[in-house]
């Protein structure tokens, strides 16, 4: 029988042909490992250690893990699959938009002043209640469960995010009406490859792992939000019940994998009612970066406050994202007839070359 060749376009990897572990395989994911482990700063590790022990383990004794597939019923995974948008839309007022495109800078801010009351925390009131329901007589699970519980309450609760957002969507009406002023703002699309790359994020699979091989800055990410249902399965919560139950099979300990991994994706998580934003963010760990200021390994992040409809804001700043801009979109309330010309001359004059310039569709007003 004729193999099939692979795509050149990506790397792939070679199950045994037959059903037990190929004694090849097995030392190539133990190469493999060593080489990822090796000599990464403990917040690099804090990262990578939520999956991809388990995701060698499931390449050398099954099949092959299939990093580029997206979630089901998901858009927007990090990956290279046909569903991941090129562009994500930040949606922002007319002052904002002067700032951003002069400046290329855009506001990363402390989640918890948003408009979604459980943000930062939907997801570990998931991850504790499913490990519940499905612990009960698993004593080892239960002590895990007392670990995190004792954890987050006492010792740390989820680290501090500060989230920068955008849509899949360029061109929506509720996007228009809650953060363009009413339409009057503008939207601007950025080079989702090009934006990782900027502020230094990892490429992540569907379950928020970082894929093995990958290198990022430790505190930055970015990925799409996924919108959790109560009392239902998800990706994310299988991987989580995945770890608990292999990790000790490398000699770590679960419920601080758990942690740190409930930490990441808390970051990602939204309530179902604002599923229709269809975001994505850029996010960055600011507990993170302390800690590795006082390591020595970074310098601390340069936090900035301002006013907003929250009460006095923490924010930082993005490094400059103007060769990430590639459209931008004139809301459909913007009253001025020659908004095109000008919005190019603008951009032209700010840096911003070969950037579409187009004015709503949307009959909002």
């Amino acid at each position: 029988m004729r193999r099939k060749r692979a795509d050149p376009g990506r790397t792939t990897h070679t199950a045994p042909c037959h059903p037990g572990p190929g004694i090849t395989s097995f030392l190539l994911t133990l190469t493999e490992v060593g080489s990822l482990w090796s000599g990464h700063p403990r917040s690099y590790r804090s990262w990578h250690r939520s999956g991809f022990y388990y995701k060698f383990f499931q390449r050398s004794f099954q099949k092959p893990a299939d990093y580029l597939t997206a979630p089901n019923g998901q858009t927007g995974s990090m990956m290279k699959n046909k569903n991941r948008p090129r562009t994500v839309y930040h949606y922002c007022g007319a002052d904002a938009f002067l700032n951003i495109i002069t400046h290329g800078r855009l506001w990363v801010s402390d989640a918890r002043k948003t408009n979604d009351r459980q943000e930062l925390h939907r997801f570990k009131a998931l991850a504790l209640g499913h490990l519940k329901n499905h612990s009960k007589r698993d004593n080892q699970r239960n002590a895990i469960i007392a670990d995190l519980d004792l954890h987050f309450e006492l010792i740390q609760d989820i680290s501090d995010y500060y989230i920068c957002c955008f849509s899949e969507e360029p061109d929506s009406v509720p996007q228009w009406a809650a953060y363009a002023e009413r339409g009057t703002g503008f939207s601007i699309g950025f080079d989702v490859n090009a934006l990782r790359k900027a502020v230094d994020a990892p490429l992540v699979d569907s379950s928020y792992s970082i894929v093995p091989g990958e290198a990022g800055s430790g505190p930055w990410g970015l990925g799409p939000v996924f919108y959790a249902e109560e009392n239902t399965q998800n990706e994310q919560l299988d991987h989580l019940m995945m770890l608990i139950d292999i990790e000790p099979s490398f000699g770590l300990d679960a419920s601080k994998v758990a942690r740190e991994y409930i930490d990441r994706v808390c970051a990602f998580c939204k309530h179902p009612d604002f599923r229709t934003e269809h975001e994505w963010r850029i996010v960055h760990n600011v507990t993170l970066s302390r800690e590795r200021a006082k390591e020595l390994v970074d310098v601390s992040p340069d936090i900035n406050w301002r006013k907003s409809i929250y009460g006095l804001t923490p924010y930082l700043e993005t490094p400059s994202l103007k060769e990430c801009i590639r459209e931008v979109i004139i809301g459909p309330s913007n009253a001025d007839n020659g908004a095109e010309n000008y919005i190019r001359q603008f951009l032209d004059d700010s840096g911003i070359k070969n950037a579409k310039v187009t004015v709503s569709q949307s009959p909002y007003r």
